[in-house]
């Protein structure tokens, strides 16, 4: 595991800009997203809030939703001058790909989240449509 806050913060500092970088370990980012103009990540599921939200994004990893129409293509500077926000029929697209293709319904934090998951995951693995629940 990295401390991410202290790679944050040794950054900000070797590029002086300290006083205005914050590093939010966690909370709520939904909310935080909604009272953003901007957002930037690596490749993080804070990307796609944002994008939900219509607000603009600068990807600098490697991320499934850094395509044109979606997040800035042309780089960090140009996004701090002019940020776009997203293109919402493209979004729109995206999100229906990833829900109904990449995505399987479910989780690993409680019984029944995981249970939904391993049915959805036997069910695409021996591809069976699985009913809406």
């Amino acid at each position: 595991m990295r401390d991410w806050r202290q790679v944050t913060a040794d950054m900000a500092a070797l590029f002086g800009v300290s006083e205005r970088v914050d590093y939010l370990g966690w909370g709520d980012i939904v909310a935080v997203t909604h009272g953003s103009r901007g957002v930037v990540t690596i490749n993080s599921t804070s990307g796609t809030f944002a994008l939900a939200a219509g607000v603009p994004v600068v990807v600098l990893g490697h991320a499934v939703y850094d395509v044109p129409d979606l997040t800035c293509q042309n780089g960090l500077d140009d996004f701090w001058c002019s940020p776009v926000a997203p293109d919402a029929g493209t979004f729109a697209a995206f999100r229906r790909v990833l829900i109904e293709q990449c995505l399987i319904p479910g989780g690993f934090f409680s019984e029944e989240a995981l249970e939904k998951v391993v049915r959805h995951a036997v069910a695409r693995l021996e591809g069976r449509p699985i009913a809406p629940e």
